[in-house]
């Protein structure tokens, strides 16, 4: 398996145990024994897929709707990368202008499948950057770096408010997380560090964020904050 590939867990989901079976095989072939293949029937599709990279969902299932599935999946894991499969080719029609990510042909010959899973290992990595990856209760989660207002420090915490109010507190240090953010983020104090585009209004010793949020600004980073926030805002 290329050690520059993320992609570490797979969810294959078929009625059908030998299509699952079959192709569980084939993914571990072309990934290596390393990855985890994690097998469900369209029934018990659950959302243990929640850390999946990349899911797999049989079009064709006869206990439930595997359009139905793959949104309630795409939910809970807006990272992974989620594909039907069929062994019809025309069964490609079935996701035609929806959002998801492509099609697999399960009949394609043995060359083409695992170029196919290679380039869907790359586009994960690539998809990978609009995220900031942490672990939580022992599980790894995935957060949209679009959805972050700011990050505070609480002791040995990091505390993540997303912009619908939720509150994920990990136990990580604030320069982990600043590995994880792009430049759209500014450290704003020892223990805040603020999306850019939440801020509403800057004040001498503090930060409005579009939300109603205060936030301290620290004397350390106060000239650093100003640079970025002047062009647009007054103080």
């Amino acid at each position: 398996m290329n050690r520059d590939l993320y992609m570490e867990r797979v969810v294959i989901i078929s009625d059908i145990s030998e299509i699952r079976s079959g192709l569980a095989s084939r993914v571990k072939a072309t990934l290596g024994d390393q990855i985890q293949v994690r097998m469900q029937t369209g029934k018990d599709a659950s959302l243990q897929s929640r850390d999946a990279d990349l899911i797999l969902i049989h079009t064709r299932m006869s206990r439930a709707s595997s359009l139905e599935v793959a949104k309630r999946m795409k939910k809970e894991n807006p990272a992974a990368l989620l594909i039907f499969f069929s062994e019809n080719q025309e069964d490609v029609d079935f996701i035609l202008g929806s959002e998801f990510d492509s099609f697999l042909w399960l009949n394609d010959t043995e060359d083409r499948l695992p170029q196919m899973l290679r380039m869907f290992s790359e586009r994960y990595n690539s998809r990978l950057e609009q995220f900031v990856r942490v672990k939580r209760r022992n599980r790894r989660q995935l957060l949209p770096k679009s959805r972050i207002l700011y990050v505070e420090r609480d002791y040995r915490k990091i505390i993540f408010h997303m912009d619908d109010g939720e509150l994920i507190s990990v136990y990580s240090t604030m320069d982990e997380v600043l590995q994880e953010l792009d430049d759209s983020y500014l450290r704003i104090h020892n223990s805040y560090v603020v999306q850019e585009k939440a801020i509403r209004e800057l004040h001498r010793d503090f930060l409005k964020l579009k939300d109603g949020s205060l936030i301290p600004v620290s004397r350390t980073y106060a000239a650093r904050a100003k640079q970025r926030i002047f062009p647009t805002m007054k103080a």
